[in-house]
């Protein structure tokens, strides 16, 4: 393989090899005793090789991965930066495993994180190569020894990789409790994103993932930590859901009484329904949408939020769309802000509900008091997994210098050098975004005590769980 500088003239010069890295004569000299090639411009980077950058053919090698601007997210903070991403990368930003090798991020390489991703909470759970005797302060180190099939991260920002939607459920759902893993699967799989600059404080996007993607990710990586409490909340949630509240509310019906839920069969979220002819006349439009559907006994529970049913235009759309669902059969409950934060108002829901499908409401779990009170404490809110400063619009602090990019950096932009951020000034570093009830002594992930907490653990520093 060869390599050969941009507007250079002669014959290619054969690389040289430094420390594992294969390096360029024109680079040579000047990355001795520097971590970060000074020139990424002479290099372009494609699906793990190096390749010449004046084209042609050449003998495709495998990277060493020595390089030190990576850093990969884990579970908490990886749902953190999925909860507010707009979109999913495209399959070219996938990379394989064996992207994790010699990766173990420094200090610099974590305040480059807390420029690039404002918004994920202290402390910054990693994935490590390798068992660390010193980590940086705010980092909880996991090892990684679980072998992945596949691509399963996702290159989220440069030298920023997280692991793909799937695997992120995975991750956390042996840290989360019941309740709380199902509300997030419903987050991953719905229709929203957090984005704090809007009015409601949410963006529409397309699902990042599903109910069938996850099972089917499971399936193809059998044995992975946090596979059984994943396919128990698996059965457990809906995709599509447009906000929080309507997959709470998703939640609050449809659960199983022991639970804490009204245990109403058949619940799906947001599901387009074609509309008779009598009911398109009413509605002005082609298909309708209701918020939680049960097609069995053709009933439609809508959520109105007090930010996006508040204008006239809305309220004449909602008038409109609730006298054609009813003009075809459709029975139409309206759940309003104040009651879905209400048990009381929910049970006359679920009652009203029961009664259009011919049933009564009989909890006949011993559980369902306790557990629905800890379902109703738990709440629709995604605040938790967002520094408060970033959901407040408080403004950003200055970013610390990062290294120039590197080929791995490169991972997914082939023939396009990647740009650095701009120097800083200052680097003001705060707690304030600290999961709540955090201590310095944290627990094990397996530990039975992290059930049902008030915040996920992480390890204590200087050892690192198996994935």
């Amino acid at each position: 393989m060869l390599f050969k500088p941009e507007n250079a003239s002669g014959p290619e010069t054969p690389p040289s090899r430094r420390g594992g890295a294969l390096l360029p004569a024109a680079c040579r000299n000047q990355a001795k005793g520097s971590r970060t090639y000074p020139n990424p411009e002479l290099l372009t980077y494609h699906s793990g090789t190096f390749m010449k950058a004046a084209g042609g053919r050449g003998e495709r090698r495998r990277t060493p991965y020595n390089t030190p601007m990576r850093i990969f997210l884990y579970g908490i903070s990886a749902l953190s930066w999925w909860l507010s991403a707009p979109a999913t990368p495209g399959e070219g930003n996938r990379v394989g495993q064996n992207a994790l090798r010699n990766c173990k991020p420094d200090a610099a390489t974590i305040q480059y994180l807390a420029h690039c991703c404002p918004q994920i909470p202290r402390p910054y759970h990693v994935t490590v190569s390798a068992r660390m005797k010193r980590c940086p302060d705010e980092v909880a180190p996991h090892r990684s020894q679980f072998k992945l099939v596949g691509r399963p991260f996702c290159r989220v920002a440069s030298g920023i990789y997280a692991p793909c939607p799937e695997l992120c459920f995975v991750q956390v759902a042996n840290n989360l409790n019941l309740h709380e893993l199902v509300k997030v699967g419903n987050a991953l799989c719905g229709t929203f994103f957090i984005d704090p600059k809007t009015r409601n404080g949410l963006g529409k996007r397309r699902p990042l993932t599903s109910v069938q993607r996850i099972r089917a990710f499971i399936g193809r990586n059998p044995g992975i930590l946090g596979a059984k409490p994943a396919r128990r909340a698996l059965g457990l949630m809906v995709d599509g859901a447009a906000s929080p509240p309507e997959a709470f509310l998703a939640m609050a019906l449809g659960l199983p009484y022991r639970f804490g839920g009204y245990q109403l069969p058949g619940i799906a979220a947001n599901r387009r329904i074609k509309p008779s002819s009598k009911a398109r006349a009413i509605a002005h439009r082609n298909t309708l949408v209701p918020d939680i559907l049960c097609e069995s006994s053709r009933l439609d529970i809508e959520y109105d939020s007090n930010t996006e049913h508040a204008s006239a235009a809305q309220l004449t759309r909602d008038a409109q769309k609730r006298l054609a669902l009813e003009a075809d059969g459709y029975k139409v409950i309206t759940v309003t802000a104040r009651q879905i934060g209400s048990q009381g108002e929910m049970r006359k829901i679920a009652e009203q509900s029961r009664r259009r499908m011919g049933t009564r409401l009989r909890p006949q779990s011993a559980a369902f008091r306790q557990q629905q009170s800890a379902l109703f404490r738990m709440g629709w809110s995604l605040s938790r997994y967002h520094r408060r400063e970033w959901l407040e619009g408080a403004p950003e602090p200055v970013a610390p210098a990062s290294p120039c990019p590197t080929p791995a950096d490169a991972l997914t932009a082939p023939g396009r050098a990647l740009r650095c951020p701009a120097a800083p000034t200052r680097w003001p570093l705060s707690d304030a975004g600290t999961f709540s009830g955090l201590k310095s002594t944290t627990l094990e992930p397996n530990s039975p005590e992290i059930e049902g907490s008030a915040s996920p653990g992480i390890t204590p520093r200087g050892n690192t769980p198996e994935m």
